[in-house]
């Protein structure tokens, strides 16, 4: 009996085996064609027998240009894995420390010879560079059992990215994808199809080998017994081919199911209301190579072209029907958790009821900068008396209009919100009360800087509220990645100890509100006032008290500014030992706590420690090059970070460009008034004018630096800056001023001996360009004959990851030799 041709198999080119069997001898596969060419196809198959083989298989589909959800997607490709709780709480690794610590989790956890494959499809949806930064360092820097498979409409590197890869990527085009006439032959064969050679070459001719124009012409072959080879677009001949055959029940399914990207049985079975949809979902499956189950439990997609299709067909249904569907998929996503996707699909049906329920309900967590524009049209299209019954929703969309700097919507919205609590028959007195707290904190936020004005709000809050705040709180940084507290709150001249006082008098107010977030502050302000004051010893009190607070509380933030503290005072010492176990200190607890945010605000803190220095190599790049917008540091945090930069400036004598660079720096320190970074800016401006020989400028600044620091005996800054402007010092005829010249002089001969001490010792320990800072700490400590296991537990890494460690190290140094010998050679390595 003549079976009949059937088109739903899969059928892989050999020429195209070849190909993909490659995949394995690569650390990255990039599969780039046009839409239809099979490419998820292909990818599905050999990974299937991958999978049989024994190797791990993830699989990540994307669905639109959304950085967030993607990386939520990305991180669930390590389910199962001691990195996975990690990466989760990660935010997306958008620059170079994140990255590098993103990697260097997934070093420390894919130590087992198992192949990973990590397969992400429809890479073209995405547009943000940063993605394609992290995947080309992940495809540069990952362990050799990770393959990443990229596929894409969309070249996905650059040719510069690709000469860096070298070996490491194999390319897989259209022309790979696409059938020779040979090979559609063979596949027609396969499916049962005997035509003439004729018809193969008229078919070949007008499809060019494109494998879903194939697929529609021959399903129009079967039921027709003609191809359709004058069809003007794709779209109308597989709404022919492959939608009008279809009985209205399975037609009206492939409807509601296109509105998701991926979809569940169970999922299928909630939209359409009837547990029928399992049955036609699996008959639609075996019958449409369009439509394909995944390798997830229970999980199906739709080609692209036939979602286009259906999504069409969607849009003509009646509009109320439209949003009772649309509704029904944003409660199960609402159910799921996934509550950026819960907000897309409310707001689509107009149901604002339920979009302000979600957004309560998820605390507004799930909202971010990506959600801008689409927070402001929600605010203006819901009606206000939903919006009124919502007063928690409303102080969430406050807190966030806040962090978008939206702030005339912000403070409209702080008014109908007060109306809205006012007219709020249904709150009882302690919900209301609650609730006008809430709004007094995120209120205080509008002072910031001002720690008196931040206060005024604090205090209401608590006269209002009989819990604590939910808008502040936690171990998250208070000082917004800034290395010091004092840069934040120092305001004016000859304010110093008003300053202090007001920190003591205020900052009990605020833990009492949060539960201590950001307990310390206070202490630390006076530490560091102290500080740059000279009076090293009467900043050691404050100082262990703001350490104990902080690690009472888990405050991270405030540790790492204790810390820096510490380290700006081990330069005067000339304590390298000091100096060196602080910064590798915290890096690690910052690593391990996974404040990975806060890796940029160390390296803040070692380009000011080694402009002072002079130590110019182990400047970070990104600061060295002055490329301070690539890194992710908050907008409070930014006056430190140019006040830094002007640091390494004068440390790399580019003196020019610091003055060429003034009204930037200015702008950026008046926004709040950050006066510290002022008096450091008038300093550097002094020094730079002073070494290219325009004295009367340098003396000018000079004197504008006097105006700042000396009524507060700020001499610290003008001794961290002496080499630059001694000389100017030495000229001021002013006798008033004497005093303050003599402190300074001090304190920078204290400073210079320091550093001779600290700078003999770095000489002494320069890591090697081939080594990366993590193999250079745990190559010093192999060299100090500590085991594996002991360097395991310091690190915080596992033995078979010091294991790899070692081996790169050796490699790299071109140690060789059995294990004993190997060890040998390195110390031998670190004391020549």
């Amino acid at each position: 009996m003549k079976s009949r041709p059937h088109l739903n198999i899969t059928y892989i080119s050999e020429r195209l085996k070849k190909a993909l069997c490659d995949i394995s001898q690569y650390k990255v596969t990039t599969v780039t064609a046009p839409m239809g060419y099979g490419k998820t196809t292909a990818v599905s198959s050999f990974l299937k027998e991958t999978e049989a083989e024994g190797a791990l298989v993830r699989r990540q589909s994307i669905y639109g240009n959304n950085v967030s959800l993607f990386w939520k997607s990305f991180c669930r490709l390590f389910f199962g894995m001691e990195i996975f709780e990690e990466l989760s709480e990660l935010p997306f690794p958008a620059d170079e420390n994140s990255r590098s610590f993103f990697l260097e989790l997934v070093n420390e956890s894919l130590t087992e010879d198992r192949p990973f494959y990590c397969f992400l499809d429809d890479l073209h949806l995405l547009s943000d560079p940063a993605v394609f930064e992290l995947l080309f360092s992940l495809a540069l820097h990952a362990p050799s059992c990770l393959h990443l498979i990229l596929v894409s409409r969309n070249p996905v590197f650059s040719p510069g990215e690709k000469l860096l890869l070298g070996q490491r990527v194999l390319e897989i085009g259209a022309g790979d994808l696409s059938l020779s006439p040979e090979e559609l032959q063979s596949y027609c064969i396969l499916c049962g199809f005997r035509l003439s050679t004729d018809s193969l070459k008229i078919l070949h001719q007008a499809t060019e080998g494109w494998f879903s124009c194939v697929y529609l012409n021959l399903v129009s072959y079967l039921s027709s017994g003609h191809f359709i080879l004058d069809s003007a677009s794709i779209y109308d001949t597989i709404f022919h081919v492959l939608l009008e055959p279809l009985g209205a029940e399975e037609k009206k399914l492939l409807t509601i199911l296109g509105m998701a990207d991926e979809f569940t049985g169970e999922q299928a079975v909630y939209l359409w209301g009837d547990e029928r949809a399992r049955i036609l979902l699996k008959q639609l499956t075996e019958n449409n190579s369009f439509i394909s189950r995944l390798p997830d439990p229970d999980t199906y997609r739709c080609h692209h072209m036939l979602k286009s299709c259906t999504r069409q067909m969607f849009q003509k249904l009646p509009q109320k029907e439209q949003n009772l569907y649309q509704v029904r998929m944003g409660k199960w996503y609402q159910k799921q958790g996934y509550y950026e996707d819960a907000f897309l699909w409310f707001a689509l049906s107009d149901d604002y009821e339920a979009l302000l329920d979600a957004v309560e309900e998820s605390r507004g967590y799930a909202l971010n900068i990506q959600h801008q524009e689409e927070v402001l049209r929600w605010l203006e299209k819901c009606p206000p008396d939903i919006l009124s019954q919502h007063p928690y929703g409303i102080l969430i969309f406050m807190r966030r209009l806040y962090t978008f700097r939206r702030i005339p919507e912000m403070l409209k919205l702080k008014d109908f919100f007060l109306k809205s609590v006012s007219g709020n028959s249904q709150l009882n007195p302690e919900e209301r009360g609650n609730l006008l707290g809430e709004c007094e904190v995120i209120l205080s936020f509008l002072k910031y800087n001002d720690i008196q004005g931040m206060s005024f709000h604090h205090r209401k809050a608590l006269q209002f509220m009989t819990r604590k705040t939910t808008s502040m709180g936690g171990s998250g940084s208070w000082t917004f990645g800034s290395p010091s507290v004092l840069t934040m709150y120092y305001r004016t001249p000859d304010s110093l100890e008003q300053v202090i006082a007001d920190m003591k008098e205020c900052m009990p107010f605020y833990y009492r509100l949060t539960d201590g977030h950001g307990s310390g502050a206070e202490d630390l302000t006076e530490a560091e006032a102290r500080f740059l004051q000279g009076n090293f010893d009467a900043a050691k009190l404050p100082l262990s008290r703001a350490e104990l607070a902080g690690t009472t509380k888990q405050q991270w933030g405030m540790l790492l500014c204790k810390d820096f503290l510490r380290m700006r005072m081990a330069l005067f010492q000339g304590d390298y030992e000091l100096l060196e176990n602080l910064k590798t200190g915290q890096r690690h607890i910052l690593k391990q706590k996974l404040q990975s945010m806060a890796l940029n605000t160390l390296d803040m803190c070692d380009a000011f420690l080694d402009s002072i220095l002079g130590v110019l190599e182990r400047i970070p790049e990104w600061i060295a090059l002055g490329k301070l917008e690539s890194a992710l540091v908050l907008h409070p945090a930014m006056p430190m970070l140019y006040m830094t930069y002007g640091q390494v400036l004068m440390a790399q004598g580019n003196f020019t460009r610091l003055i060429a660079l003034e009204p930037e720096f200015r702008s950026r320190f008046s926004i709040y008034p950050n006066l510290l970074c002022t008096l450091y800016l008038e300093i550097q401006l002094a020094g730079s004018f002073c070494r290219l020989g325009d004295n009367e400028k340098a003396l000018s600044h000079l004197l504008k630096a006097f105006s700042i620091g000396e009524k507060d005996g700020l001499a610290v800054p003008f001794a961290e800056n002496g080499s630059f402007i001694r000389p100017l010092l030495e000229q001021v005829e002013d006798t008033s001023h004497q005093p303050f010249i003599c402190r300074i002089f001090s304190l920078h001969d204290l400073l210079e001996q320091g550093k001779a001490a600290i700078s003999e010792r770095v000489s002494l320990s320069q890591r090697p360009d081939c080594l990366t800072d993590s193999e250079w700490k745990l190559a010093k400590l192999a060299a100090s004959r500590l085991s594996n296991r002991e360097i395991a537990s310091e690190m915080g890494f596992s033995e078979g990851t010091v294991k790899q460690y070692l081996n790169r190290i050796y490699g790299k140094l071109h140690i060789e030799g059995d294990n004993r010998n190997k060890r040998w050679q390195l110390e031998k390595f670190f004391s020549s």
